[in-house]
């Protein structure tokens, strides 16, 4: 009972179904919630065909739509016979506009450059890498070596041919889409009174083609790296992009001629890193973001971060003065549209197809408005786009191919398709169009027939007085029909389960982040890192399947500078080796200590860099490594006895 009433049985059934439906749903809601959105494509590939005795590069790819890649530790084996190069590494971010929805795509490249002396097919990989701490394998490759002379490498992949090494920079990238540089882009337009922010040996730099511009008016950003001393960049972020449609207008970043410039009364190198078309989505003082860049070198150390100035561009809409009907802000351009239709004789209720290409350059519109004729309905398209660059400029074309359905008779004049368009090179609108001409249709017009509508049983159904019962006939007392009991039961669970099961689902979900959280904490604690980096100096040190000094220095640097930070607080690979025992002083460390570590790290740096370093400096460089870590152990737990007495 309810307020003095029974409760129907069909509100009961009603609120006992809702109750279940809410306890199935709810579950499968929340698990969705939690779930991981997002995956990463793994991708490897390589020439089908190389030359003997000429480089030809392996390609890892990983692509992810879910966040930057968390990739590292690329490692590619090659087979007997053939030499390979340590990975070159770069990241990408792009912004991705689908269906007027933009995403951040992020993308990162591990390249290998593999030489092999003797003809043959070889069989290279797999590479693998390590993503968000899991291990993945992409697959192998089958590359044909042929006798020198006797064609270039064909086949889809990567570039098959490497780039020439350039004095200082090593840039793991192929063969630009277009030319190096605008004819009107000279060296001495690269040049600049002073360096920005007091650099004095090298930085990033980005440029605009121009800083003021109309929605969907394109503006071409480059990107340069600018440098006195031999640097090699090993990894890069994009700029996000967030307000722009972004092309790139060169295929493989990095690959262009190095020119020089003038900086401040000195002479330094210059090379393009990356040039994209950027269209603006919206108006107002919008910003690019930075591009970044480690770089390693002996005059300057190691992972060494820099990043260019944020350029901002006004953006406004064109002018709403004389503005033509059906302008949609974003169309701009020089464009060229034509169209095709058919069949031109039709039957009543038959279909014909019209065929709406544009072409030109610019940001190409995405619809175009068919005209409203009476008698004809006109379905959703199906489009075509073909876009290129030329000259620096997008454009290309868009195909739209509509069919109408022809529901009158006799002759239809389909009429015009106007395209209104900003042309920015004339400052002014333009209305671009296209004549249909006309169709002959067959056959009388399709009208309703409202008596199809009037029938007794169709009336009867609509009729809401219809299911209500016979008048009676005879005068009785009211008796009221017996209501069902309530099922109390059933609807005790079916009220109880939704909060129990959120109960159940978020705790659950809270026990598993904690149980992330701490197996993260575990696995980037300091102490681990040198754990695993010793282990891997050790097992590259009795290796035997081409391990080199270079991957034993290499564990042994990322070993000791792990160490440093977890017992000294010390993050030694951002400071110079000559300031290190410095730095270790200015904390406490024994200098005696102090004086070990430098050692060990200027041993390893010379297996890594120096060709000639003999075999003496990689003999028990693991074993003191571990020694350096067992003394700085031992250093900071008497540096915390000490603290604890006083």
């Amino acid at each position: 009972m309810i307020g003095g009433r029974r409760p129907s049985a069909w509100a009961t059934a009603t609120l006992v179904v809702l109750m279940v439906l809410v306890g199935v749903a709810l579950p499968t809601w929340v698990g969705r919630a939690w779930a991981q959105a997002g995956t990463v494509q793994l991708s490897v590939s390589a020439p089908q065909r190389a030359e003997a005795g000429e480089p030809f590069v392996v390609e890892l790819r990983i692509v992810s739509d879910d966040g930057p890649v968390r990739a590292e530790n690329p490692s590619l084996t090659p087979p007997i016979g053939l030499a390979g190069s340590q990975p070159s590494v770069s990241f990408f971010t792009n912004s991705v506009s689908v269906n007027g929805r933009r995403s951040m795509q992020s993308e990162y490249r591990a390249r290998w450059t593999i030489k092999a002396q003797d003809p043959g097919t070889y069989k290279i990989g797999p590479p693998s890498v390590t993503v968000q701490g899991e291990r993945l394998r992409g697959n192998a490759v089958t590359v044909i070596v042929v006798p020198a002379g006797q064609g270039l490498p064909g086949g889809s992949g990567p570039s098959s041919r490497p780039p020439p090494a350039q004095q200082g920079l090593q840039w793991p990238f192929g063969t630009p889409m277009e030319d190096d540089e605008p004819a009107a882009l000279a060296s001495k337009d690269l040049g600049m009174a002073a360096p920005p922010g007091g650099k004095t040996n090298f930085f990033l730099r980005g440029i605009v083609d121009k800083t003021t511009a109309v929605v969907g008016e394109q503006v071409t950003l480059s990107f340069y790296v600018y440098h006195s001393v031999d640097i090699d960049m090993n990894e890069r972020t994009d700029p996000p992009l967030r307000d722009f449609l972004r092309i790139p207008l060169v295929r493989d970043p990095g690959t262009s001629t190095p020119r020089t410039a003038q900086i401040g009364g000195r002479l330094f190198t210059v090379r393009l890193l990356d040039r994209v078309a950027i269209f603006p989505l919206r108006a107002g003082k919008l910003s690019t973001g930075s591009i970044t860049g480690r770089f390693r070198g002996r005059r300057i150390g190691s992972r060494v971060l820099e990043e260019s100035e944020d350029i901002v561009i006004d953006v406004r809409e064109p002018p709403s003065l004389d503005r033509p009907p059906g302008y949609v802000v974003g169309d701009v351009g020089t464009f060229e549209i034509d169209a095709e239709v058919k069949p031109r004789d039709v039957k009543v209720g038959g279909t014909f197809a019209v065929t709406v290409r544009l072409k030109g350059e610019g940001n190409l519109p995405a619809a175009v408005r068919m005209p409203k004729i009476a008698g004809i309905d006109w379905f959703d398209p199906e489009k075509t786009l073909d876009q290129t660059t030329r000259g620096g400029r997008v454009g290309g074309s868009r195909t739209f191919r509509y069919l109408g359905k022809v529901v009158r008779g006799g002759y239809v004049e389909l009429g015009k398709v106007d395209l209104p368009v900003w042309d920015p090179t004339k400052k002014e609108y333009a209305t671009p169009s296209v004549d249909l001409g006309g169709i002959r249709v067959e056959g009388k017009s399709i009208t309703p027939d409202p008596a199809a509508s009037a029938s007794p049983s169709a009336a009867k159904a609509d009729d809401p007085l219809a299911k209500l019962p016979a008048p009676r006939t005879e005068l009785s007392s009211f008796t009221p029909a017996r209501a069902k009991r309530v099922p109390v039961l059933p609807l005790a669970l079916a009220l109880a389960s939704p909060p129990l099961l959120m109960v159940f689902v978020f705790g659950a979900g809270g026990a598993a982040r904690a149980a992330k959280r701490r197996a993260a904490a575990r696995r980037d604690a300091p102490t681990t890192r040198v754990k695993e980096a010793l282990d891997a100096a050790r097992a590259a040190e009795g290796a035997t399947d081409g391990a080199t000094d270079k991957d034993v220095a290499g564990a042994v640097e990322r070993a000791i500078y792990a160490s440093l930070e977890a017992h000294t607080g010390v993050r030694a690979r951002g400071v110079l080796l000559r300031d290190l025992r410095a730095e270790l002083a200015a904390v406490g460390v024994d200098d005696a200590v102090a004086e070990r570590a430098v050692g060990v790290l200027g041993d390893a740096e010379s297996l890594r860099f120096d060709p000639s370093a003999d075999a003496a400096k990689r003999a028990g460089l693991v074993d003191r490594a571990r020694d350096l870590d067992r003394a700085l152990a031992k250093e900071a737990a008497q540096a915390a006895r000490r603290g604890g007495e006083s």
